[in-house]
Parts: structure tokens; C-alpha cells; sequence
């Protein structure tokens, strides 16, 4: 009776707080820990398509921001603090933080970024053209609008690949609903008939 229905709230209420509170435990994980956000946006950055998205756009910001940073005069260990700073993908603040240590010990700062899986060889290899050549600011500029412009073509790529999806899952939506609402009349004027 009462109480059986009683129970059954209370079982289903707690069952649904468990399951608040799981969600909540991984996003605390995942806001408090560098492991689980280094793991998790490495996980993301493996995604086929995502990842190209991804990564252009942390490339983008990062030389960007380093470019600007240089043309103003910081300093290069500035710069790299500052972009550690900014940057909130733990895959690029380690990459970041790998550079500082390079620059420590005299090496250049290109170093920590040869054949890293998030950072392309095309970057790469204009950042060390940079580096050799003194002409920082202008090549991490370059490095930003190349980038900027292949992500922009890659997801206008993706939204003419979508649209026709789309419209596919709308046009198959709409007939089971047509089919929901005709199908049931024909068998009303079936039984009439």
C-alpha cells in the first residue's frame, strides 16, 4: 500500500542522488585534478575530427598570444609564463612548460614542441625558421593566421557535411510522426468501412 509506495520514492530518490552525485564527483575530479583534465582533453584531442578542431584552435591562441607578446617586447621566459598562465589545456601547458625548462638550459624553445602528436610539423618547423632567424613575431604571426584560415575551412567543411545530415534526420522525424498520426486514421477508417 502506502508504505510500499513510500519505499519505492525513497528507493528511486536515492538511486537519482547517486547518480547526481557521480556526475558531481567527475566534474570536481575534473576541475580540481591536472591528471584527470590532462587525460580527459587528451582523450578529446584523439577524437578523428575533434581533435583537428582542437587543436587548430589552442595553436591559434597560443601563437597568437605569443606573438603579440613578443612584438611588445617580453621577454621569451615571460611570454612562456604568461601563455602557462593563460592557457587552460593541460596538453599545451605542459608543452609550455617543457620550452621554459629547454630555455633554462640554453636550448631553444622549438625544442619541446618537435614531434609532439598536438603540435603540427608545419608549426613546428616555421617556429624553428622564427627562432633561427630572429623574426619571432612575424613567424608565430604567420604560424596564427595559416592555422586560423585551416580552421576555418575545416569547419565550414564540417557544416556542409552536417547539413545534409540534418536534413536526412529531420525528414525521417517528421514521418514517423506523420506516420504516427496517418496510420492510426487509416485503421479507424478501416473498422468504419
Amino acid at each position: 500500500g502506502v508504505s510500499g509506495r513510500v519505499n519505492q520514492l525513497l528507493l528511486e530518490l536515492l538511486v537519482h542522488l547517486e547518480k547526481s552525485y557521480q556526475q558531481d564527483v567527475l566534474v570536481l575530479a575534473y576541475k580540481s585534478s591536472t591528471k584527470v583534465k590532462y587525460t580527459m582533453q587528451a582523450f578529446v584531442m584523439h577524437i578523428p575530427v575533434v581533435s583537428d578542431i582542437v587543436k587548430y584552435n589552442q595553436l591559434v591562441t597560443f601563437t597568437g598570444t605569443f606573438a603579440t607578446l613578443i612584438k611588445h617586447d617580453v621577454f621569451i621566459t615571460d611570454s612562456m609564463d604568461i601563455l602557462g598562465r593563460i592557457t587552460d589545456n593541460e596538453i599545451y601547458k605542459k608543452l609550455i612548460h617543457d620550452a621554459i625548462t629547454n630555455l633554462s638550459k640554453g636550448n631553444g624553445v622549438s625544442v619541446a614542441f618537435k614531434g609532439h602528436w598536438a603540435f603540427p610539423a608545419t608549426a613546428y618547423e616555421m617556429i624553428v625558421t622564427g627562432e633561427r632567424t630572429g623574426k619571432w613575431g612575424e613567424m608565430l604571426q604567420h604560424v596564427k593566421e595559416y592555422n586560423q584560415g585551416e580552421q576555418t575551412n575545416l569547419i565550414a567543411r564540417l557544416k556542409s557535411l552536417v547539413e545534409p545530415l540534418m536534413i536526412v534526420a529531420l525528414a525521417v522525424i517528421v514521418g514517423i510522426i506523420l506516420m504516427a498520426v496517418v496510420v492510426p486514421m487509416f485503421d479507424i477508417y478501416s473498422k468504419i468501412i
